[in-house]
């Protein structure tokens, strides 16, 4: 994901059909199984939120930038819980070289 679109991105999620190994998805009658939007806004102080879901993460590594920069590589993890059904998830981001990858579980 280039890293000033972060806050608004489509992540195409293709699934394996059964007896699969692997995922051709430069086969034209192959289509992702689902579209999931990326949506992430970094707030004041090491903070993350999907816009979307309203969910806000902290940041639980070290990183060697202190701040988020479209400028400097940087590896951080985030973690979240969603304050209407108790789920957590973290997020994983990688960013290098003006492009990110992002991790969400």
């Amino acid at each position: 994901v280039p890293r000033d679109s972060l806050d608004d991105f489509i992540i195409e999620l293709y699934c394996l059909n059964e007896g699969e190994l692997e995922v051709d998805i430069g086969d034209p009658s192959r289509f992702p199984n689902v579209n999931l939007t990326g949506n992430l806004a970094f707030l004041k102080g090491d903070t993350l939120k999907r816009t979307e879901t309203g969910i806000v993460y902290i940041k639980i590594s070290d990183t060697v930038a202190d701040k988020f920069s479209v400028y400097k590589d940087f590896s951080q993890r985030f973690y979240g819980v969603d304050t209407e059904d108790g789920s957590s998830s973290t997020v994983d981001l990688e960013c290098q070289g003006g492009r990110c990858d992002v991790n969400l579980q």
